[in-house]
């Protein structure tokens, strides 16, 4: 693995290297210069063992998120590197026929082999060059009843095969010689040994044309990409292979030629990939020179590139999946630096009054932070490694279905880069929160008074708005000419470093450019601010001259409030709503406009600055933001599954976005608007800030339902009042705590319920077409009559056949090349597609799901109708459609033909009754005979999910009799009676047909399969994703610590009123109960109003994706069970601690 989301790996390494660096010139100067500041942080370190430990396990989350991400990835890219390079081995380019030049042609001319061959020869980097056969052909041990309708026959080319020798290794050791071969003889592959239970001496019998041909076993080689078949269908292992010589396996299987062309490039297997991507070039070069209908189609350095691809995708994927636990991680951080700062209050304010500066306090936090950075940092790189090895045990189980070993590989750049970016991220949060601690009146810290509520309820004039706003903007403009100072001095370094000295490497000289510069901007900040603020008090004439800097500066900050940001919200809300929503009209960047998180984002911006504005006027704290906090989650959770205003025009009924649909009755609607899995976290964020307001402002209201159970509580009620009370009167603590349970159980919830509901759809009775068994024939054997052919089995069970199969069905599979007409209403792509010729009993008794049809059919039964009737319709699978590619079916760009245009684009491109039929002229390619056809239905891709040859052109068989010459596989399905078992079913077919090497299977149990492999993963990215509730029961772990020590004269007070040890232990465990599920029931609901909406959307629907909408109650209950039990055994010793506080300490306890 080399790069993240495109970005590559040395490329961070280098710039969190760079920040680490300066992280430790910045901690040099605290030291140098304030000595005693650190030694009162490390003292705080290690004065609360237990405390310290908590905050150690909260803080490292982030950075075991980041690590197990980084190790798992790294793991899955070496992993198919690995299975690359076993497979392939010396083989380093493959040529095939090209299809655009010699459509139809499967295989090669010998004289075109020979042209290439002797192109290549004066290459002195080309080694090895072979000409071979590889097709699948069914073998059998007759002696023992076994078949493998999957063997491969491998043809070489004895006398050109140099440099490919050593991959026919056999299994006892050294190399097997094919001119070592008699006629009758040929080498098996260990896989087929296996599967057939052959030892060397035995005969191994190979069907050709249902004509069986015996053969010795000579021996054992070792599989790899040149002696047996590397991949398989869904639900089948891939098939062992027969290997002769070329010649011999030409004249078996009564082929033309060879079917493709290996090079091996000098080096061996693990050569030089650069080199191989050159000879690749070099021989596309060749071939084009020589005018040959050859293609290359692959090479190693594209092939291995596929592994480290794959290995990002998955760093992506958890990262993304465990922003949600960092968000909740960093939250912490700033949390626990609120409340010990909160503790020392007192001692802040004294320290403040004999001279201390703020700088200095926030120099000593940071001192102390550090010290709890590097310690978690380190724990969470180390168990990142552990957690990632949990997932790759998980994974190992998925990826051997498809033939690969995962085994744990630690890179220790990978730790590094993981250790840096929770080094990096945390001394941020650290400053951050460092600096607002240090934000404190020494008066009002001194004697214990709480600061004033920057959203409380004020009446602030219009002058006083414009001042403050007009504060924030100057305090905003600052950072234009800092941040081009910042960029001249980078650029200057690194330009002057470059001239200096040519021992610099370009990353070493970047990295080193950057250090220096932005230490020499920290030196300018701190001297220049001096220098100037020191002329300006000394010198009059330097008043008028640094006025306009100093003076306004400090105008700025006496004006500086809570509504000037909140002024500044809105504008950059408005801006992100316009450049989200019209983005395209101002030529904004793709990546924030039309973009959806910048349209929402806006929006929610919008909607809080709006509330702190009412405040600032006048209106209500809690009326203000309860309201806003309801609009944001409402806006949120729209579409409602209701008309909540009837009486709109039905344009606006429904609407999704009411910024949208007001402005589109005036004609000022946006267009199109893209959104991705961004939009999860984002979301998340929004919805969750939002109801943290409702909850925190709405105090009372949580008290009621108590209330009312007043007698049923009895002695528990003061409890209970306290339980509620505490934790709302210190709002922002609350907040931060409520966010981190909120925002993780959110994320649980919307994805266990998307991939419960995706699963059903995708791996449900759908994916099966009405089938149980599907029998897939072998080209090399066909058979015509299915029924025929178990009819006179001496093999079948004649009782299951009996009363085993109710009904059969085929389809003939041929390649057809497609042309689509200039008078469709759509645009189309010219190009290759496979062709399934449905007889009439498939057309009759299939049940594939048509996700849209053509005008004039109204229901899915007049479009198999009018197949049945007609030689020239045709259906085809939704993948392709535009952004209908992925698993489903090949994806764009792979030379298949396209209907470029999107399923809601087709459905919206015509008017309701349906789109017309798309016509399109079909040809075979190797008798270049001709039909025009006319699509008139899109198959859902929920129907090709598990059987892949569904995703295919369907026709009537008729014509692919006539104009295709029947094609060249029949493809068998059977529908089984009430009570039979389709697995014993597909057992006993493929036992009946195996001189045909027909491959039959339970389409019921691949269903399940696919469905177990998809489960899997789910639980995979759930488990990650819920390492986040660590966090947040660390955080309640530590408030409940710090709690008890804050309010030790409180709880004396309320010992000395009457009430009970028990009760107070009761009060403290109900606290954190309290928060922990309030946190647990919003993220619940907000989750399953998100998935709701989600899955019900029009973008779904009309998809074809109606997934209906189920919870898996069961899963998301012990995630959230466990996530309960667990907080609240993390406050039982904390609330036992302040129960059995003595009253006569407590009240004497001065903090």
């Amino acid at each position: 693995m080399e790069t993240i989301f495109g970005i590559s790996l040395d490329t961070y390494l280098i710039a969190l290297a760079t920040m680490a660096v300066v992280i430790v010139l910045i901690m040099a100067v605290i030291t140098a210069r304030q000595p005693l500041l650190v030694k009162l942080g490390a003292r705080n370190f290690t004065r609360r063992k237990s405390q310290t430990v908590l905050i150690i396990i909260g803080l490292m989350l982030s950075t075991l998120i980041v690590s197990s991400a980084l190790v798992t990835g790294d793991t899955v890219g070496q992993s198919i590197t690995n299975r690359i390079y076993q497979s392939l081995g010396t083989i380093d380019v493959i040529v095939d026929p090209d299809q655009e030049q010699a459509a139809g042609v499967e295989f090669i001319d010998e004289s075109d082999s020979e042209s290439l061959r002797q192109a290549l020869a004066q290459d002195q980097r080309v080694d090895g060059f072979s000409a071979i056969l590889q097709i699948d052909i069914p073998a059998a041990n007759q002696g023992e009843r076994l078949s493998d309708p999957r063997a491969y026959l491998v043809g070489l080319d004895v006398d050109t095969q140099t440099g490919l020798e050593e991959m026919l290794e056999a299994s006892g050791g050294g190399l097997a010689r094919l001119s070592s071969l008699a006629s009758n003889e040929v080498f098996i592959s260990e896989r087929l040994e296996k599967s057939l239970d052959l030892q060397v001496g035995e005969m191994v019998t190979l069907f050709v044309e249902n004509t069986p041909y015996e053969f010795r076993v000579a021996e054992i080689v070792k599989d790899n990409g040149l002696t047996s078949k590397d991949q398989a269908g869904p639900g089948s292992k891939p098939g062992g292979g027969v290997i002769m010589p070329l010649s011999r396996a030409l004249n078996l299987s009564n082929n033309e030629g060879p079917n493709i062309i290996v090079i091996s490039v000098e080096g061996g297997n693990r050569n030089d990939l650069d080199m191989v991507g050159a000879v690749s070039e070099m021989t596309a070069s060749k071939i084009e020179t020589l005018g040959i209908p050859l293609e290359v189609v692959e090479d190693k350095k594209e092939l291995a590139a596929i592994g480290s691809l794959v290995g990002s995708v998955f760093v992506a994927f958890f990262i993304i999946f465990g922003l949600f636990s960092i968000a909740a991680g960093l939250m912490l951080i700033f949390l626990t630096f609120v409340m010990l700062a909160a503790e020392r209050r007192s001692e802040m304010g004294m320290a403040r009054a004999v001279g201390m500066k703020r700088l200095h306090l926030t120099e000593m936090y940071i001192a102390e932070g550090m010290l709890y950075n590097v310690g978690s940092a380190m724990v969470g790189a180390a168990l990142g490694v552990l957690v990632a090895w949990l997932m790759i045990t998980l994974l190992g189980f998925i990826f051997a279905s498809f033939g690969t070993q995962i085994t744990l590989n630690v890179n220790p750049r990978a730790l590094a880069l993981a250790y840096l970016i929770g080094v990096v991220l945390t001394f941020v949060t650290v400053a951050i929160s460092s600096w607002r601690a240090a934000n404190l009146n020494i008066v009002r810290a001194i004697r214990d008074i709480p600061e004033p509520d920057l959203l409380a309820k004020t009446s602030g004039g219009l002058m006083e708005l414009i001042r403050s706003t007009l504060s924030v903007i100057w305090g905003v403009f600052w950072l234009i000419p800092a941040t081009g100072l910042v960029i001249a001095l980078v650029i200057g370094t690194i330009w002057s470093l470059a001239r200096i000295s040519g021992d610099f490497g370009g990353e070493i000289a970047t990295a080193a450019s950057i250090t220096v510069s932005i230490g020499l901007v920290l030196l300018l900040i701190v001297y220049v601010r001096k220098l100037a603020a020191y002329l300006y008090n000394r010198l009059k004439i330097f008043r008028l001259l640094f006025y306009p800097f100093v003076g306004m500066n400090n105008w700025s900050k006496a004006h500086r409030s809570s509504i000037g940001w909140a002024m500044w919200m809105l504008i950059f809300g408005v801006a992100g709503i316009y450049v989200g929503g019209w983005g395209e009209n101002i030529g904004a960047p793709s990546w924030v406009g039309p973009q959806l998180w910048s349209y929402t984002g806006g929006t929610t911006l919008v909607m809080f600055a709006i509330g702190v504005i009412a405040v600032y006027f006048g209106a209500p704290a809690r009326i203000s933001f309860s309201t806003i906090g309801l609009l944001t989650v409402w806006l949120w959770l729209l579409p409602l599954p209701f008309s909540v205003i009837p009486w709109l025009p039905d344009e606006a009924n429904g609407w999704v976005d009411p910024i949208d649909g007001i402005l589109g009755l005036a004609g000022w609607g946006h267009g199109g608007i893209t959104g991705d899995i961004e939009m999860f976290f984002v979301s998340g964020v929004a919805v969750t800030a939002a109801s943290i307001f409702v909850v925190i402002y709405n105090s009372t209201v949580l008290l009621a339902p108590f209330n009312l159970a007043r007698g049923a509580l009895g002695g528990l009620m003061p409890a209970v009042r306290t339980a509620i009370a505490y934790p709302l009167a210190n709002r922002f603590r609350t907040a931060m705590t409520l966010s981190m349970f909120t925002l993780v159980v959110f994320a649980l919830v919307v994805m266990s319920i998307l991939n419960h509901n995706f699963s059903a759809v995708f791996n449900g009775e759908e994916a099966q077409g009405g089938y149980d068994v599907a029998v897939i024939g072998n080209p090399a054997n066909r058979i015509q009559d299915i029924d025929s052919a178990l009819m006179t089995s001496p093999f079948m069970d004649q009782n299951l056949l009996q009363d085993g199969i109710a009904e059969t069905a085929s389809l003939r599979t041929a390649t057809g090349y497609l042309e689509g007409s200039s008078g469709n209403s759509v645009a189309t792509k010219d190009g290759f597609y496979k062709v399934q010729g449905m007889d009439s009993s498939f057309i009759e008794t299939n049940s594939l799901k048509l996700v849209t049809r053509a005008r004039g059919y109204a229901n899915d039964s007049e479009v198999f109708s009018a197949l049945a009737t007609g030689t020239n319709f045709a259906i085809v699978d939704e993948s392709r459609l535009q952004s209908g590619g992925g698993q489903w079916g090949p994806g764009p760009g792979d030379g298949v033909f396209e209907i470029e245009e999107t399923l809601q684009g087709l459905d919206a491109s015509n008017d309701e009754m349906g789109w017309d039929p798309i016509v399109f002229t079909l040809s075979d390619p190797f008798s270049g005979l001709e039909t025009d056809i006319q699509i008139i239905g899109i198959i859902s891709n929920t129907a090709t999910t598990v059987r892949v040859e569904w995703s295919a052109l369907f026709v009537g068989e008729s014509l692919v009799d006539e104009n295709f010459f029947g094609g060249y596989q029949d493809n068998f399905y059977v529908i089984s009676t009430e009570g039979t078992d389709s697995i014993d079913l597909a057992r006993g077919i493929e036992s009946a047909l195996l001189e045909s090497g027909v491959q039959a299977s339970s389409i019921a149990q691949e269903v399940e399969e696919s469905a177990s492999q998809s489960n899997a993963f789910s639980a995979l990215f759930e488990g990650f994703t819920a390492l986040g509730l660590i966090v947040g029961i660390a955080a309640l772990g530590v408030i409940a610590f710090r709690t008890v020590a804050e309010r030790r004269q409180q709880i004396g007070m309320l010992r000395a009123i009457g009430y009970r040890s028990r009760l107070i232990g009761v009060s403290f465990f109900l606290e954190s109960t309290f928060i922990s599920v309030t946190g647990i029931l919003l993220g619940l609901g907000l989750g399953y109003g998100i998935s709701y909406n989600l899955l019900t959307s029009e973008e779904f629907t009309e998809a074809g994706l109606e997934t209906g909408f189920d919870v898996p109650w069961t899963r998301i209950l012990i995630f959230i069970g466990l996530a309960f039990v667990t907080s609240s055994i993390m406050t039982l010793i904390p609330a036992r601690s302040a129960s059995r506080v003595p009253v006569a300490e407590a009240l004497r306890y001065n903090g």
